[in-house]
């Protein structure tokens, strides 16, 4: 007996093809109202999903409608994922470009030019991460537009699937170290934002923050080679463990 294809309420809001497209894709889409765009119920939980094109994204951040919107999703559901729908680049100049060809400001190969700087979204991406009490925002970038059904088909298969109860039922926050009393409450934020992560305990948490000072440069380090001199208990990461740790914090802080 096959199980029945997962439950995903999708908001009136929202596109109206996309509740069509996500039944071609193996969901029980119907339309409603849930609290947010798209939400689901894997293993007794409520997740829930808000979509953001880039240039929804740069406007909600700049009158911080999405600060808000994160913050009340981060109460009301167990896993709240923003998702961002379409590419966005770095220009030489730091600033941040997006593909939006139907945009009236977009050149001749449908990239539009923001004022915005990049390093600036990205921080603020990662700031909304820590939003909540228990680390369950989570940024996740899709860069096809107008393709979002397809990546939220795949999240809500897996969260949904016997292969992800595990992670769904059975995730705790982990104990922090004694030291983060010491390092006060945004330190804390930062452990418990890479203990969520698959391989990050305690100990790798706090050695990754004391080398590098931030969770912000800890993404940056793990985009390159930044892990070379981390240590746990006066011992270097070896090479494999610290490429399935760089693997695990790009996949998600992405």
């Amino acid at each position: 007996m096959t199980a029945p294809a997962p439950l995903v309420i999708v908001s009136k809001s929202e596109p109206k093809d996309h509740v069509q497209r996500l039944c071609a894709l193996g969901l029980n889409a119907v339309a409603g109202e849930a609290g947010t765009d798209y939400v689901w119920y894997p293993h007794s939980q409520q997740w829930g999903i808000e979509r953001k094109t880039v240039s929804n994204l740069l406007g909600s951040l700049a009158d911080r409608q999405l600060v808000e919107q994160v913050h009340r999703g981060a109460k009301q559901f167990d896993r709240y994922i923003i998702l961002i729908e379409g590419a966005y680049a770095r220009r030489a100049n730091g600033k941040l470009d997006y593909h939006s060809p139907s945009d009236p400001r977009a050149r001749s190969d449908g990239w539009v030019e923001s004022k915005w700087e990049y390093a600036s979204v990205v921080g603020m991406l990662l700031a909304l991460q820590l939003v909540g009490d228990r680390a369950n925002v989570l940024v996740h970038h899709w860069p096809v537009l107008y393709d979002s059904p397809t990546a939220i088909a795949s999240i809500v298969q897996q969260t949904s699937s016997e292969s992800g109860s595990r992670f769904t039922r059975e995730r705790q926050r982990p104990d922090l170290p004694a030291t983060a009393v010491l390092g006060g409450e945004l330190y804390s934020d930062a452990l418990w934002a890479l203990m969520a992560l698959p391989g990050i305990g305690a100990e790798v948490a706090e050695a990754l923050i004391r080398e590098h000072g931030s969770l912000y440069n800890v993404v940056l380090a793990a985009a390159g080679d930044g892990f070379a001199n981390v240590k746990i208990n006066g011992k270097r990461l070896g090479d494999k463990r610290a490429e399935k740790i760089k693997a695990a914090i790009t996949t998600s802080f992405k």
